[in-house]
């Protein structure tokens, strides 16, 4: 678990927002969900190990935020990994 969390981690300044911490400086994330997928691709086997994040984030640069929401993040992007979704925090 911790190195698909340290995976979002890399990538989100990159993208335009933070992961707004939590206590004890710890980010404010977790993993709903997990699972692993195989399947053969052009005659190779391809593995992917995917995550479903939730949790807060805070917007850095808006046009970079707005690029990754319209093309995802990460290099599997083709196989529907990567792609974000936000919704407002309730108060």
């Amino acid at each position: 678990m911790g190195q698909q969390i340290d995976w979002l981690l890399t990538r989100v300044a990159g993208s335009g927002f933070a992961i707004v911490p939590a206590r004890i400086n710890e980010p404010d994330v977790l993993i709903r969900e997990r699972d692993v997928r195989r399947f053969d691709r052009s005659g190779q086997r391809v593995t992917l190990a995917i995550a479903t994040f939730e949790g807060k984030l805070r917007v850095i640069d808006v046009d970079r935020l707005r690029h990754a929401l319209t093309h995802g993040i990460g290099h599997a992007k083709a196989y529907g990994c990567g792609l974000l979704t936000l919704a407002r925090l309730r108060a």
